[in-house]
């Protein structure tokens, strides 16, 4: 008990040397694998010998070869070296699952937009979007996420769901367009005759939409990018129609030469709601607060 004691107050790094050197029986083949010099390597192994007050080593002419106290040391450095894998795996769970706040979106759209606001805090945030085949309420029951974005209020006794923003499309077009002025558009006023679009499938205001765009394929020519780079130079082209959102236009700058024109089909709007266990709204009413003000003034 008093030899496992003292392995015990010796630093994981000694351990982790000793063991290179017992598996190799080379203090230079471990030095070569560790990136340590070999001085440094034999000095460690020195110390760790005088701390545990025992030979671990045979030595000859050309190697060194592992005694029985040294096997009885690799045995107890193996277990405390498993154990310290298994408890740091446990404290980065512990970290991710209480120290972070897990926030999922169910559009990329919000999720982009609030991002910079989370700068602040960034380090007590962990966020990221989720496709529209997602069950938004076993994510939530599962702790998978601590808060989400959702795309409807989410019906269940232990969810609260309040709403966050209306997420509105826009028709972009260049200054010099006839359609300029217009105050407001429907996507079926027959002067749109081309709209260049970029599409991001699988999520939930995309799956929203779709419907609605497949019946104004019957009237209007599209140009499809899944390319966000290729699509931001095709805007350049002041007879390029295309389209934003309220949130979108925030962070995607379509160029000074276009005005963006509300579109008022009721098929390009979607809710969002920010949705939690109920049992954890006081614990995240900082992070519920710092979402609903990042759209007071939008």
């Amino acid at each position: 008990m008093k030899f496992i004691l003292e392995v015990l107050l010796v630093e994981l790094t000694q351990l982790i040397q000793f063991k290179a050197i017992a598996e190799n029986n080379s203090i230079s083949i471990a030095s070569k694998k560790l990136h340590i010099s070999q001085p440094a390597l034999s000095t460690s192994l020195k110390k760790l010998e005088t701390e545990l007050e025992i030979q671990l080593f045979d030595h000859t002419k050309n190697k060194i070869i592992l005694n029985e106290a040294g096997k009885i040391a690799l045995k107890y450095a193996n277990l405390i070296l498993n154990q310290s894998e298994v408890m740091k795996e446990e404290l980065i769970n512990y970290k991710q699952k209480y120290l972070k706040t897990k926030i999922g979106f169910c559009d990329p759209g919000p999720m982009w937009y609030c991002a910079p606001f989370f700068s602040s805090i960034i380090n007590e945030i962990q966020y990221e979007s989720y496709l529209s085949n997602t069950d938004e309420i076993k994510v939530l029951l599962d702790e998978k996420y601590d808060l989400t974005i959702s795309s409807k209020p989410l019906n269940h006794l232990e969810i609260e769901s309040i709403p966050f923003v209306e997420e509105r499309m826009y028709l972009s077009v260049d200054k010099s367009h006839s359609l300029a002025k217009e105050s407001s558009i429907s996507l079926q006023d027959t002067r749109i005759k081309k709209i260049t679009r970029f599409y991001i499938p699988g999520y939930y205001y995309t799956k929203k939409q779709k419907p609605y765009w497949e019946e104004l394929q019957k009237t209007i020519n599209f140009t499809i990018y899944t390319d966000y780079f290729i699509f931001c130079q095709a805007l350049n082209d002041p007879n390029v129609i295309t389209t934003t959102t309220r949130l979108v236009r925030h962070y995607r700058h379509d160029g000074n030469n276009r005005v963006l024109i509300p579109i008022i089909d009721n098929q390009m709007k979607i809710m969002y709601y920010i949705s939690y266990l109920k049992i954890n709204k006081n614990k995240l009413t900082p992070f519920i607060d710092l979402i609903k003000n990042s759209v007071v003034n939008i």
